[in-house]
């Protein structure tokens, strides 16, 4: 099975990152989505965007934390409703002073259950800043990723919180506001870490 492909001219990594995570963590009980099942909750998704007035603001700029949040709460609905499934949603770590490698052991155990997945929101030369669902953490210290773009891992070992940013900071050029990391460093938010699950 392989990820959704995101368009190269879009920043709707938001809508796939939603719509992968519950397609991955539906696999675990034999119930991933068929592609048109797939198609169905895109638009769907895109619906909400349209009607809430967000399209053009995320093909261009991307999705922000709260915008993701209001894109997951619209999601669970949806799960609920076609696949009788309830969707738990948590963002622990966005106000934690704890180091980042404490963090992603928690999450690599927290993904060794069954149906659950982790958003994550990274940042690194390869990517760039984009949204992806990590599935499990290995012992060489990477995430594996189901991800939009074809990543298929990302390491662990040169990843630092990314650097708090100021309002200021936030231009056409870099909608986010998120300083271009370093080649050898990935920036991984702590508001971008997502911990979902299924039951």
């Amino acid at each position: 099975m392989k990820a959704y492909t995101q368009g190269e001219i879009d920043y709707f990594c938001g809508i796939y990152v939603i719509i992968n995570s519950c397609r991955w963590m539906l696999k675990e009980d034999k119930r991933y989505f068929s592609f048109d099942e797939g198609c169905v909750f895109y638009q769907h998704m895109i619906q909400y965007l349209i009607e809430h007035d967000e399209i053009f603001e995320v093909l261009h700029h991307g999705t922000d934390y709260a915008l993701l949040d209001r894109l997951l709460q619209h999601a669970k609905k949806y799960i609920k409703e076609k696949f009788n499934k309830i969707l738990h949603i948590e963002w622990p770590y966005k106000d934690s002073t704890a180091p980042i490698e404490h963090v992603t052991d928690e999450i690599g155990e927290f993904l060794t259950k069954p149906s659950r997945a982790c958003i994550i929101r990274l940042h690194n030369i390869k990517l760039g800043d984009h949204w992806s669902v990590a599935t499990a953490k290995t012992r060489g210290n990477s995430f594996k990723l189901f991800d939009s773009y074809g990543a298929s891992s990302v390491s662990l070992k040169n990843a630092v919180w990314a650097p708090h940013v100021e309002t200021f900071n936030k231009t056409d050029q870099n909608p986010t506001g998120v300083p271009r990391p370093p080649r050898n460093k990935t920036y991984i938010a702590k508001e971008g870490f997502v911990l979902l699950s299924l039951k």
